[in-house]
């Protein structure tokens, strides 16, 4: 016989059993082993996170890093405090109470939001108690009542974020006021003074009331400020704002239903400065 055919003969022998062997092998690995093919994993399998997870994650990623809240203490100043004509009726002075005007332990809640790295909105809370006088020199001097001025700051500022641990920042809003009179038991029992409320009594003029009506107001603020990196998360805040309010009111008495007389509308300025000192933390 021919070498060739019998060394293609045992060749054949060898390498059929083989590839046998190898092909069954093949198959029991393939069985073992997870598919590298994406589309060949059953949906079942695939590992999905929970969707508490991924909703959580989608509303810290609004808050993180975004959203600031603090507290601050203000000392205000109004712009004009006399007037060379009567502001309302024998009122010639407004002169700011210690709410809102003194420098006392922080209550004033501020609320920041950046929308952008140099651009966010801001939410403050205003308040005014201005008392209303009648100081006529040498010792002619009343008080009618308190003018009463709240409401919310919405703003918009600019930031300029930096290496350091200072942020200056600039802004201007609008504010919001819900107003009124909260009268002098006097005035509102239609004396002139106090002292004859006080000898005479509410009796007397039982039956006549004054009143002074306070249209509520939207004015503008304009402030700068400092933000104070002190530790994590924590700023001291340093702030100058001025705001541009002004508001109508106008006054009538009257017995029963008669009404005796009626003034106004005058316009009354409650344009107020404050410088304020606060500490806000960043989430």
């Amino acid at each position: 016989m021919n070498p060739l055919k019998i060394l293609f003969t045992l060749s054949l022998g060898i390498i059929m059993p083989l590839s046998g062997i190898l092909a069954q092998t093949g198959e029991t690995v393939s069985a073992t082993q997870p598919s590298s093919d994406p589309a060949a994993v059953p949906v079942s399998e695939v590992v999905q996170p929970p969707l508490e997870e991924a909703a959580g994650c989608w509303i810290s990623c609004l808050w993180r890093d975004r959203l600031e809240i603090g507290v601050r203490t203000s000392r205000t100043k109004l712009q004009k405090e006399a007037a060379e004509t009567n502001f309302v009726g024998s009122i010639n002075e407004l002169k700011l109470q210690s709410e809102g005007g003194g420098l006392s332990l922080p209550d004033d809640l501020v609320v920041s939001y950046k929308l952008f790295p140099y651009i966010g909105i801001g939410y403050a809370y205003d308040r005014l108690r201005v008392a209303a006088n009648s100081h006529y020199p040498p010792d002619d001097y009343t008080t009618d009542g308190d003018f009463v001025l709240a409401g919310p700051v919405l703003s918009v500022y600019v930031r300029i974020p930096n290496p350091t641990p200072l942020t200056p920042y600039a802004g201007i809003g609008r504010a919001f006021y819900s107003a009124h009179f909260e009268p002098a038991a006097y005035w509102a029992k239609g004396y002139d003074t106090d002292l004859a409320y006080q000898i005479f009594g509410p009796e007397i003029l039982n039956n006549k009331v004054r009143h002074m009506y306070v249209d509520n107001a939207i004015g503008t603020d304009y402030h700068v400020g400092l933000a104070i990196r002190i530790w994590d998360g924590f700023c001291v805040d340093l702030r100058y704002q001025s705001d541009k309010v002004q508001t109508e009111a106008r006054f009538d008495a009257h017995v029963k239903e008669t009404v005796l007389y009626s003034h106004g509308p005058f316009t009354v300025p409650f344009d107020h400065s404050s410088t304020s000192l606060g500490i806000t933390y960043a989430f």
